[in-house]
């Protein structure tokens, strides 16, 4: 059963890495939400067609990065914190999904089905995703739009790749993030993703949502994080709640 709030899609439009790594280094300069949106409209209006389409496609990025949720807005300045880094290491895409993931459920669940489909049988297809979607979601002509939305998004991220003369979509080559500090902040955002703001080590490890990245968990690392706490469940199992922080600095004006 979808709970009110994820009944709302809202990620309803394809999103470049280019645009949104312009976004989240403006904040990370501290500018100001008005320079973030002027200088977002003009770089969109190369490839979008109509102020509408502009406007909408912004309103998708401005949820991720302006909207009052006190539950992302640590995840927003951990983020912008880590922006450098995360740069120098071509990994920026990190950052952006977990933005999206924890932002958006319905990012979330069809990236957990892509995932799926790629462990289980190496590849997804467009129409296999469709339907697995509607399953979750409805059988709604918006459902149907839109999967192909999040899909052409991370095709542009480079995470993912089409098969040549096939429908088949393969990992473009998996991303093997050694900077702890951005896998640390990889599983912050994969917390805020669940409802329960809990997972244990095993669900991480496992989940088919993370499918793009390659990541080395250390809890020693995990420990040193003021927002999350580890707590062992029998003897072998792990369980990491996250404590949402106020960074009322978070420069995001």
């Amino acid at each position: 059963m979808i709970n009110l709030n994820s009944k709302m899609i809202g990620f309803d439009r394809q999103l470049k890495k280019e645009w949104l790594d312009l976004v989240v280094e403006m904040l990370h300069d501290g500018e100001t939400r008005d320079k973030v949106t002027e200088a977002l409209n003009k770089y969109m209006a190369n490839d979008l067609k109509g102020k509408e389409a502009i406007r909408k496609t912004r309103l998708v990025i401005n949820r991720i990065w302006f909207n009052p949720n006190s539950q992302l807005e640590f995840l927003r300045h951990s983020a912008l914190g880590l922006f450098n880094e995360a740069r120098a290491e071509n990994a920026t895409s990190i950052i952006h999904w977990g933005m999206c993931i924890a932002c958006y459920p319905y990012f979330r669940d069809i990236a957990r089905i892509c995932g799926r489909l790629i462990n289980l049988q190496g590849y997804f297809k467009r129409s296999q995703v469709r339907q697995r979607t509607i399953g979750i979601w409805g059988e709604r002509p918006v459902v149907k739009r839109t999967v192909d939305h999040v899909i052409q998004t991370i095709i542009y991220w480079n995470l993912v790749k089409q098969e040549e003369a096939t429908d088949k979509y393969v990992v473009s080559e998996l991303e093997r993030i050694k900077n702890t500090k951005l896998v640390n902040w990889l599983i912050k955002a994969y917390l805020v993703s669940r409802e329960s703001k809990t997972a244990s080590i095993d669900d991480i490890r496992n989940d088919p949502v993370l499918f793009p990245f390659s990541i080395d968990i250390n809890i020693d690392n995990l420990l040193i994080n003021k927002e999350i706490e580890l707590f062992n469940q029998g003897l072998k199992s792990e369980i990491l709640i996250l404590r949402t922080i106020d960074h009322t600095d978070s420069g995001i004006t």
